[in-house]
């Protein structure tokens, strides 16, 4: 094969790897920089602002430690009614929710379904009537 066959070899299988690439980016569904409902978290996003004022004012950070295969997180106040929202950043099909409740201060998740590495926590609960809301990360060895 002389040069002028192989450039055009190169150019038109460059051309069938630009094709295919743009094919595939359009038939993508989703767009990894969208939030899923961004209208409804703008709306309500004066609640959220509310809440992590009031973890700043009250000094109502929860503190996670992991034993063994669950994840203990302990409040400052007792009687928390609340949910743990999991996200894996790596891979969006493996968030979770969880709803807690404990007349103590502290609660306890088992971890036996959630994959090994890492994960943000957004923590969403009341004590004592007020609206709290915390990010934590967490690494699951």
């Amino acid at each position: 094969m002389n040069w002028g066959g192989s450039i055009i070899a190169g150019m038109g299988a460059f051309m069938a790897f630009i094709i295919g690439s743009v094919f595939y980016m359009v038939g993508q569904d989703t767009d990894t920089l969208e939030e899923d409902n961004y209208y409804d978290k703008g709306i309500h996003y004066s609640e959220v602002y509310t809440r992590k004022e009031n973890l700043q004012r009250d000094q109502a950070m929860p503190t996670l430690r992991l034993k063994g295969d669950s994840l203990c997180i302990y409040f400052t106040t007792s009687g928390n009614k609340g949910m743990s929202q999991w996200k894996r950043p790596s891979n969006a099909r493996l968030d979770t929710e969880q709803h807690f409740q404990t007349a103590a201060d502290s609660v306890v998740l088992p971890l036996a379904s959630y994959e090994r590495g890492n994960w943000q926590i957004e923590l969403t609960w009341e004590g004592e009537g007020t609206a709290y809301q915390s990010i934590h990360h967490l690494f699951i060895p």
